[in-house]
């Protein structure tokens, strides 16, 4: 009977190290809000193993999205459309990937005047006194000395047609934290006339 219960504890143990092995550690990146229905915000985020290295998700893509609903009171898986719709938006771009750092374009800029060098994203993991940190890394343009940001949060003031259907952004907001001094900084692009 002993024999039987501890090959019975044996497998359990073996099946809980692969289930948590494979769930990996889930890293926000930033969060997307909007004007439009602003108290539900969206949450891109990365997973990782326990070497800090970007895993892919169920469906082989290195990003994941999910609603924050109601204010913060519950999450909601996104409506595949609709997250086709974001993924062209936040866009994985594959240059230069490596096991802890990949590219992703920030589609929403094209909608409006800018002056960033690039539009995409370093996106990066690190060890950091025992835990993964990941970053979202955005150099600014001209008129914010060409600071580099770690993007925290992006915000679309949403522009609607006449049936109240949303269409683009009027400006668009994107804050984080300064990597030289680790201060709050925001820069706001107004749309293309």
């Amino acid at each position: 009977m002993q024999k039987h219960e501890s090959m019975k504890y044996s497998v359990l143990t073996c099946l809980i190290f692969i289930l948590s092995s494979s769930a990996g550690i889930r890293e926000k990146l930033f969060i997307m809000e909007k004007s439009h229905n602003p108290e539900n915000v969206m949450i891109i985020e990365v997973k990782l193993n326990e070497k800090c290295e970007f895993q892919t998700y169920e469906d082989g893509s290195l990003l994941n999205f999910y609603w924050l609903m109601d204010g913060g009171k519950y999450t909601k898986d996104i409506h595949p459309l609709i997250r086709h719709g974001i993924a062209k938006r936040v866009e994985y771009k594959d240059q230069a990937k490596t096991k802890t750092s990949f590219k992703v374009a920030l589609n929403d800029l094209k909608e409006v005047q800018h002056d960033l060098p690039d539009s995409s994203l370093d996106v990066s993991a690190s060890l950091d006194k025992g835990k993964c940190s990941v970053q979202s890394i955005l150099e600014l343009g001209p008129s914010k000395n060409n600071k580099k940001i770690n993007l925290t949060r992006s915000f679309c003031k949403v522009e609607t047609n006449v049936l109240g259907i949303p269409v683009g952004c009027t400006f668009l907001e994107l804050e984080g934290k300064t990597l030289s001094s680790g201060k709050p900084l925001h820069a706001k692009f107004k749309a293309e006339d």
